[in-house]
């Protein structure tokens, strides 16, 4: 949709339609810990499937990222975000700011979220800028990191 005009509230309904995007709407008069929540999901050919939350938050209408796959946690969308998943043990945040710190990239925020069994956790950092691909080979090649990405917001 390359050249068309900008998304807004009359021409959202059918542009996600014609991309093939499933859109649900569910409002609930239960107590929740958000009054308004998006939602995606998404599902990869082999089956995968991964899920992101998010709200605004307070009279600024600040977005925050409240939850992965099931996890909550706390981020701001800025434009690079270090995604990883490791082992919950001591040590790892120590890691991760040694190896960005050794390339020069600045950790601006960082959020943690474990699992109930404590076993695996999440952890988001706020970037300034992207890190190197060998701070990302660095990371993955540790025992205790399963998974290190970058998403980037703009």
């Amino acid at each position: 949709m390359a050249g068309d005009e900008g998304i807004n509230d009359v021409n959202a309904p059918h542009k996600i339609k014609a991309l093939g995007i499933k859109v649900e709407t569910i409002k609930s008069s239960s107590s929740a810990d958000y009054s308004e929540l998006i939602e995606v999901k998404t599902v990869s050919s082999d089956g995968d499937e991964q899920s992101v939350r998010g709200t605004l938050l307070g009279k600024g209408n600040d977005p925050r990222i409240v939850e992965v796959d099931g996890r909550a946690i706390e981020v701001r969308p800025v434009d690079v975000l270090l995604v990883v998943r490791n082992v919950d043990k001591p040590g790892i945040v120590g890691k991760l700011g040694t190896i960005l710190g050794d390339c020069e990239v600045n950790i601006a925020n960082m959020s943690l979220s474990r699992a109930e069994d404590r076993e695996w956790a999440l952890t988001i950092c706020e970037l300034d800028h992207e890190p190197p691909e060998s701070a990302l080979q660095a990371l993955v090649e540790d025992s205790d990191i399963r998974e290190a990405r970058i998403s980037r917001q703009g």
